[in-house]
């Protein structure tokens, strides 16, 4: 399973995301622009580690999402 956040118009808070998640023990993480977007769309992909896994779906529970 692949996880993704979207952050427009942010390339220094993508940045700061991607070397969170890697010190968080995530896998696989890529940072990607999406030019000719308007804003400009800033992807941050994951594949979670167990622990931030847990806290994606405990959250998703809180909200009524999965």
């Amino acid at each position: 399973m692949c996880n993704c956040i979207s952050l427009p118009n942010s390339g220094n808070k993508a940045g700061l995301c991607e070397r969170f998640l890697n010190k968080l023990g995530c896998r696989n993480v890529e940072y990607h622009i999406m030019h000719g977007r308007i804003p400009k769309q800033n992807m941050v992909y994951f594949k979670a580690s167990s622990d931030i896994q847990k806290i994606i779906r405990d959250f998703g529970n809180l909200t009524g999402k999965t």
